[in-house]
């Protein structure tokens, strides 16, 4: 490693780590493949980083921006930081602020029989059902007290309207309902790119299956740096892997949010569909 990695690079993936989700590509992202999908289910955060941290890193830090397992990472640190597990700290300083009553890192047993199915394609069906509440690791298994793995990259589960607290105090600049969970300069901050500009434009199969250009990233979420993408300059978001997306328009002044349960991802327009309707709907 020749530099050291910052909590900038870790929010904006540029620290040079991977996620293993294309281990045919490079060797490194089927080493985080082959450790992820061993642990993930049976240890804790802290066990999964300790594991990680011995693994090479895919970039120099700085070099490359590459999505990452740094969503995680910074979970890890906010445990350390305020010696709470991730999930108590989420609940504590913006899941109860913001009324979102749903959102956690597992299913309760009074909730379950309104938890999403999951669907995606399988060999034979293009509509395969691939988790439900039997099978879903967001749910504990008879021998569990609870789900170990409080993962900040892809951990929680919640609902629309959970969802569209948290998106429109985003748009409000870290408000809703007079309850202020970050200063509308940290906002401001997140949502402009921090991408160095011989890194730009970034090209991410983010919205529709083909890849799109024209985007840099801030804080944890992308941003719409070209006229020519449907929406506006400025607009932030990010999508799930059982394709969910929502973004946020700061200009036209409003939230979309699609919640699909179907993988894998981006195997159809959905997305782009959505985000095109909505910006075609007559104010």
């Amino acid at each position: 490693m020749e530099t050291a990695i910052t909590i900038k690079q870790l929010l904006t993936h540029t620290a040079g780590f991977t996620n293993g989700v294309e281990p045919d590509l490079h060797p490194v992202d089927k080493m985080y493949g082959d450790i992820w999908a061993v642990l993930k289910q049976n240890k804790s955060l802290t066990d999964l980083m300790e594991v990680t941290f011995e693994l090479p890193l895919y970039a120099q830090p700085g070099s490359l921006w590459h999505y990452s397992i740094t969503t995680d990472i910074c979970g890890y640190l906010i445990e350390l930081m305020s010696g709470m597990p991730f999930g108590d700290y989420l609940q504590k300083t913006i899941f109860e602020p913001l009324t979102m009553v749903d959102t956690a890192f597992e299913v309760p047993e009074n909730k379950r029989d309104r938890f999403a199915t999951l669907y995606g394609i399988s060999k034979d069906d293009p509509l395969a059902v691939l988790e439900t509440i039997e099978s879903s690791p967001f749910i504990p298994a008879a021998n569990m007290k609870s789900v170990k793995l409080q993962s900040g990259g892809g951990g929680l589960v919640s609902t629309i309207q959970d969802y569209w607290h948290f998106a429109q105090m985003m748009l409000n600049r870290g408000e809703l309902n007079g309850v202020r969970i970050l200063q509308p300069q940290t906002v401001d901050t997140m949502t402009h790119n921090h991408i160095a500009d011989h890194l730009l434009p970034l090209a991410f199969n983010g919205i529709v299956p083909e890849v799109v250009k024209g985007y840099g990233f801030g804080l944890g979420y992308c941003i719409n740096m070209d006229t020519n993408n449907v929406g506006s300059v400025g607009d932030f978001g990010w999508g799930g892997l059982a394709d969910t997306y929502c973004w946020i328009d700061p200009k036209q002044e409003l939230v979309g949010i699609l919640m699909q349960q179907f993988m894998p991802s981006l195997t159809h327009a959905g997305r782009s569909d959505f985000r095109n309707a909505v910006y075609q709907t007559p104010a």
